[in-house]
């Protein structure tokens, strides 16, 4: 981390526009790298002065063709990512790690400027990518999680925002879909129950959860617990079940956007947390996703 402190307000700006352009350039000379190479111009191959901003090393980069494949290709062929998750901007180029979304350019700004703790942003074609990352981001997608957060968009006559629309409207649309989640499906709130596994004494269940329509091949295709027994679960233990053998992301995705703490706590299972059910069940996605 690194914290730069300007003496005046013109060299804060001289700051900032350098470091805007070292962006730019890192930018376009990722988009050279994919260009035929001269001899002597190997794979890891940078223009001096981006090699510091860029090189990962170790793990596969979003276009390189070797280690976790074209990363790229691979999340954008997913079910509906194809398309900006916000705005429908095709061919998005960015992707929220822990949503499991891709973005386009404007969006993952809006995205970053929501802080880490909503959305975590990470460049498809410049960052590193961990395969269990990619399976990840291959689990999930735009489908699975609109479906989530967008559950009562049609419902209340809301005009989703179009790649034409302004910023201003996109981050409006962002600002109440992740940070406000004004179209998920409302549930009965529970206070302070971080052991139980039921609703509080003299409150009705809490209605089951809204279904994710399953992909071929996802976890969502395993077999589940009834539904009766789910949707009478606190988030928080709904992260818990899910987390557990066999997992289910879109559920845990679920569950996670109605506000479980991913560091819930049975009371009734030895103080176990969802990352526990996880290790247990063998899941190397389960454990990071949470």
């Amino acid at each position: 981390s690194c914290l730069l402190q300007a003496d005046s307000e013109r060299l804060l700006h001289r700051w900032v526009s350098a470091v805007q352009s070292s962006i730019a350039s890192a930018f376009s000379q990722a988009r050279l790298d994919d260009s035929p190479r001269g001899p002597g111009q190997g794979s890891g191959y940078l223009a001096s002065g981006s090699s510091a901003t860029l090189g990962c090393g170790g793990m596969a980069r979003g276009r390189e063709p070797g280690g976790g494949g074209h990363v790229a290709a691979q999340v954008q062929g997913v079910d509906g990512n194809a398309q900006c998750c916000d705005c429908r901007e095709p061919a998005p180029e960015w992707a929220s790690i822990n949503l499991g979304v891709t973005l386009c350019i404007e969006c993952s700004g809006i995205h970053r400027s929501l802080g880490v703790h909503f959305s975590k942003v990470r460049s498809l074609t410049l960052d590193s990518w961990e395969p269990e990352l990619v399976k990840l981001m291959c689990e999930l997608g735009n489908v699975v999680i609109n479906q989530i957060y967008e559950a009562r968009v049609e419902a209340l006559a809301v005009k989703k925002p179009g790649p034409s629309c302004s910023r201003q409207e996109k981050e409006a649309w962002i600002h109440a879909k992740y940070v406000e989640k004004k179209f998920l499906t409302k549930l009965p709130e529970i206070r302070g129950r971080r052991g139980g596994r039921g609703p509080p004494k003299g409150q009705p269940p809490l209605p089951p959860k809204p279904s994710v329509r399953p992909r071929p091949g996802s976890l969502r295709s395993r077999p589940e617990p009834p539904s009766e027994d789910l949707g009478s679960l606190h988030p928080g233990a709904l992260l818990f079940r899910a987390a557990g053998n066999p997992p289910s992301l879109p559920t845990m995705a679920d569950a996670l956007a109605h506000g479980a703490d991913v560091n819930w706590v049975n009371a009734g299972q030895e103080n176990a947390t969802p990352l526990i059910q996880a290790t247990a069940a063998n899941s190397l996605l389960a454990c990071e996703f949470l």
